[in-house]
């Protein structure tokens, strides 16, 4: 639509351009009809990011330091906690099996250091505590890549190398804030471990690094020159852009519709746990993997196009869908993140570009699925349409009240994964060296209460849950995996059935549920309540029978104060068969005496 838009706009020699943030129409006479408007005026955020993404970005002044990003500024932030730093870490380890040669190898490494300024930057307060990020000199710079010879180490000593090297804390003030080692395990068998602050880089990042990185290597392997396209800018570049006037006043735009989303109460997600929440945040987690079967994603992709929405659309939804149900309500709160790379100058750029958006669906109880992923469909539409603003800027605008024990805005992340691993992306390899990822790692800590990552390979939808594991136990999260997979084959199955009522439980446990837990007859003596405690009370009078805080009482004891007060209300008040008495006690011993002492009572 926004193509056809264009199209008529430029036939009909219609001109636009956005001048501090605003759209600017030029125009012959008569050229802008209603309906021309009315186009315009529907896609005037689409037109304006469009436009914006066209204008170059301007080389910075060069200066001693440069300023931060809304998302550098955040992540300095959370890094100044110590559960926080290795938890931003980018860490990537491959093997490489072979014949290697290590010096080119660590000169091609130097060389991308050289390339990308993000990777030779720190980060300092002045005396005044303003925060700026330095890029240090080519000339200055001591990161290097590391050798370390681990020759018929055992896998649990490479494991444990690994998450040492995964754990790194960096020193954001120091640097290096890029590190990597090539471990040797035997002759012609390496390691490689690449590890990077995400506060320089994103995932993105790391699959420009490799491109770059075999480009360099297989050059150099076989003694030819190796010219790589020229950056148009560095990151100092777009972080000066970004806090420019005319930028800022392009980014108001998108903050109104933000702070709209947000206008109201925000909602939290409520999961039934068998832990308690810490008080602070924490960050230790793990991760279990669940795919689905070919033959469901080929299906959830047809149901996809016959609908006009993307894959990811319809599993956000779902994953909506059974949140509602497991925590009781219909306004959930996710975050996604975006590459934040529209401009076409950011494309082969390594810095933090990535932006995350908060995605409020909100939908009724009498909802049915079809409608669900309608409202999703143009909530996220909407959300993409103003991306461009960062989610930092948009929680100092919203002024929350910071609960330290939850992430700001969301506990929960959804992200559907179209890229693959560093060095094994693209069919890129080393000259005659075999890549493949390294498999004997585990990621011990997890950013977020929940992230549901989704991506298809081969025809497979898969998806990898990480957990906060001081709130979810691991059978919590295989029961999740299973319940999204039934809730989504239901829903896609009876797309006209309301979310409340779409069955996501498991043949055995609906069994459970209906039959086993509902077997609750059982074949008592003809006699009351009252002949089974005294009858127990006679075998077991020392056993104990009641105990509240600190009082213990044995069957003896409360038999006998039981029968007390049972003679104090019949001596006291005329009582007889069928006769009421109100007890209003405090829920303690004496409200079980008092109860047992009316029954006795008759």
């Amino acid at each position: 639509m926004i193509e056809h838009l264009i199209q008529t706009l430029q036939s009909s020699k219609i001109g636009l351009k956005v001048v501090n943030g605003s759209l600017k129409i030029n125009a012959p006479k008569d050229a802008l009809t209603p309906e021309i408007i009315a186009a315009i005026k529907a896609h005037k955020s689409e037109l304006i990011a469009l436009l914006s993404s066209s204008e170059s970005i301007p080389k910075a002044e060069v200066k001693a330091y440069y300023a931060l990003t809304s998302s550098q500024k955040q992540l300095w932030t959370l890094s100044q906690f110590d559960a926080g730093n290795s938890a931003y870490n980018i860490f990537e380890a491959y093997t490489f099996s072979g014949e290697l040669a290590i010096d080119k190898l660590s000169l091609a490494f130097n060389q991308l250091v050289d390339r990308h300024e993000s990777l030779r930057t720190v980060f300092k307060e002045d005396p005044n505590g303003v925060l700026s990020q330095y890029i240090i000199p080519v000339e200055k710079y001591t990161g290097a890549l590391q050798f370390v010879d681990m020759n018929n180490a055992t896998n649990d000593a490479l494991r444990a190398y690994s998450d040492t090297i995964q754990k790194h804390a960096f020193d954001l003030e120091k640097g290096p804030l890029f590190i990597g080692e090539i471990v040797k395990v035997s002759e012609n068998k390496h390691i490689l471990m690449l590890n990077m602050h995400h506060i320089i880089g994103d995932g993105w990042s790391m699959g420009v690094l490799s491109r770059e990185f075999m480009a360099i290597y297989n050059g150099l392997s076989m003694g030819q020159e190796v010219i790589l396209p020229d950056l148009p800018i560095q990151y100092k570049d777009y972080s000066e852009w970004q806090n420019s006037e005319p930028r800022q006043a392009v980014l108001e735009k998108a903050k109104t519709y933000w702070l709209d989303t947000f206008s109201d109460e925000v909602p939290i997600l409520e999961l039934p746990s068998d832990k308690v929440r810490p008080k602070l945040k924490t960050y230790n987690g793990s991760s279990l993997d669940y795919k689905f079967s070919k033959e469901f994603t080929s299906l959830l992709n047809e149901y996809a196009q016959q609908n006009g929405m993307t894959l990811f659309m319809i599993l956000m939804a779902s994953i909506n869908g059974l949140l509602s149900r497991y925590a009781n309500t219909r306004d959930i709160v996710l975050g996604t993140p975006v590459a934040g790379r529209d401009h076409s100058d950011l494309e082969n750029q390594v810095g933090l570009y990535l932006n995350t958006l908060a995605i409020r669906t909100a939908f009724e109880k009498e909802t049915t699925f079809e409608e669900l992923l309608a409202i999703q469909k143009e909530t996220l539409l909407k959300a993409y349409s103003h991306q461009e603003y960062p989610f930092n800027s948009l929680i100092k605008e919203l002024d929350l009240k910071r609960d330290l024990s939850r992430s700001v805005l969301f506990d929960a992340l959804v992200v559907f994964q179209n890229q693959q691993g560093l060095l094994v992306s693209e069919g890129l390899s080393l000259n005659g060296v075999a890549i493949t990822p390294y498999q004997n790692m585990e990621k011990s800590f997890s950013k977020y209460d929940l992230s549901f990552i989704f991506s298809e390979k081969k025809g497979e939808l898969s998806l990898h849950i990480e957990f906060n594991t001081d709130i979810y136990e691991l059978d919590f999260v295989e029961r999740l995996s299973t319940h999204f997979n039934t809730f989504l084959e239901t829903a896609v199955a009876k797309p006209q059935e309301k979310v409340a009522m779409i069955s996501y439980l498991t043949p055995s446990e609906e069994s459970q549920l209906l039959h086993d837990f509902n077997a609750t007859a059982v074949d008592y003596p003809s006699t009351t309540m009252v002949d089974l405690f005294v009858t127990q009370a006679s075998k077991t009078p020392d056993a104990t029978a009641l105990i509240f805080g600190d009082q213990r009482f044995t069957y003896k004891e409360l038999d006998e104060v039981s029968n007390e007060l049972a003679h104090y209300l019949l001596s006291t008040y005329d009582l007889s068969v069928e006769s009421l008495v109100g007890v209003k006690l405090d829920r303690d011993e004496w409200l079980l005496i008092s109860l047992l002492a009316v029954l006795k009572a008759g």
